[in-house]
């Protein structure tokens, strides 16, 4: 984008939520953003970009009504590497973030549910850190039965192993 080839000697970018469409809009910031600069968005109220705008690391989002009062906040924040969000515009989309946020619990409670009791404490054990050898003493399990649990829950959730690998337990190590 030409505007995007402009804006690379800047350190950080205000975007004006009518400069283009929504669509335009978050190809633009994603653009900004690729390009190691920083990005404030100035939102209206109600403003559906919001949700978006946060999933992809926009730094700041101000609320247009409230600039005066909030953007030298934002910018100070952005610039020390942090981030700045108005908590109104929050506080309106906070209902837009929390939906996909609760489908997700929704799915992994059902998938959590088709685990048997041993593939869950493996899970269990996995997201803690502890390594495959460890979760083998620790549940006091062969290797072959980890190997073939492991199996199952690589398969379906695409995991790897952390510690020793998979080829190395298999193999008595």
């Amino acid at each position: 984008m030409r505007v995007v080839k402009l804006l690379i000697d800047f350190d950080l970018v205000l975007v004006k939520s009518e400069w283009a469409s929504p669509e335009k809009t978050i190809d633009l910031i994603e653009s900004i953003l690729k390009q190691q600069t920083q990005v404030i968005y100035l939102a209206q109220n109600q403003d559906k970009l919001i949700p978006q705008l946060y999933s992809i690391s926009c730094q700041g989002i101000v609320e247009q009504q409230r600039v005066k009062e909030q953007l030298l906040i934002a910018i100070k924040a952005v610039e020390s590497g942090g981030t700045y969000y108005s908590q109104g515009l929050f506080d309106n989309s906070q209902m837009i973030l929390l939906g996909p946020l609760i489908e997700l619990f929704k799915e992994l409670d059902l998938t959590t549910q088709k685990l048997t009791p041993k593939e869950r404490k493996i899970a269990e054990f996995y997201t803690t850190g502890l390594s495959l050898t460890d979760i083998m003493k620790e549940l006091e399990i062969s290797n072959l039965l980890l190997i073939l649990t492991w199996n199952r829950l690589e398969a379906n959730f695409r995991l790897t192993p952390i510690g020793k690998s998979l080829p190395s337990i298999r193999s008595g190590d």
